[in-house]
């Protein structure tokens, strides 16, 4: 399974689910833990909502939702998506930097 974090978040804020009890759902399905990569992008934040573009930095909620349920998906290999607007090599080099920071600071 391709577990993408942004896109929890953003139902998140447009549902008003709580992405950990969506996290903890899994495990009921057949196949749990089998999360084989993690997915992390950015979103629009238009205020009452949000937009899942994939043309931001990875914002903090998203950043701190993957910090808190790493472990639990295993240390699944995790990709930074960027589809739009794609900045400098640096910037996206700076976002894969703290997404190995967070998976190396975790016990699994």
């Amino acid at each position: 399974m391709l577990l993408h974090f942004n896109n929890m978040n953003v139902s998140y804020r447009n549902h008003g689910f709580d992405p950990c009890y969506y996290l903890r759902g899994l495990d009921r399905l057949p196949g749990s833990g089998r999360v084989m990569q993690i997915h992390l992008a950015g979103h629009d934040d238009r205020g009452a909502y949000v937009l899942d573009t994939h043309d931001r930095p990875v914002r903090d909620e998203v950043w701190a939702l993957f910090r808190e349920v790493y472990a639990a998906c295993g240390g699944a290999p995790t990709m930074v998506e960027w589809d739009d607007a794609i900045p400098s090599f640096e910037e996206v080099w700076k976002e894969v930097g703290l997404a190995r920071e967070i998976a190396a600071s975790v016990v699994i």
